[in-house]
């Protein structure tokens, strides 16, 4: 699907790595965080938001790159502690950042 799909994934990358970067910088944040709160959430308390915002904004990743480490941790613990094994030669198949790149690379034009 992706790659019969490139031109709609390196748009959705993109967008997905700005809202990353929006909530990392402090100019923006604030502005990311209310838009997300009045749009979906309008009815949990202001405070509370916020306070999860700051903590969620600090545990999320900065790029949207993926390490052959991360997917091999992923099937490790998935093999720790489900009855359904994975592969474990699976980060060798899997992980691939081609679409991150390409995103990356458009994004700079």
């Amino acid at each position: 699907w992706l790659k019969s799909n490139e031109g709609t994934t390196i748009k959705f990358l993109q967008a997905m790595q700005m809202a990353l970067d929006a909530m990392q910088d402090p100019a923006l944040t604030d502005k990311a965080r209310d838009a997300v709160k009045n749009k979906y959430f309008p009815q949990v308390d202001p405070g509370l938001f916020a306070s999860i915002w700051t903590d969620q904004a600090a545990g999320t990743a900065t790029s949207l790159d993926i390490s052959a480490a991360m997917i091999q941790g992923l099937v490790d613990f998935n093999n720790q502690f489900s009855k359904e094994k994975m592969d474990a030669s699976l980060k060798d198949v899997v992980q691939t950042n081609e679409f991150v790149e390409k995103a990356r690379a458009a994004s700079k034009k």
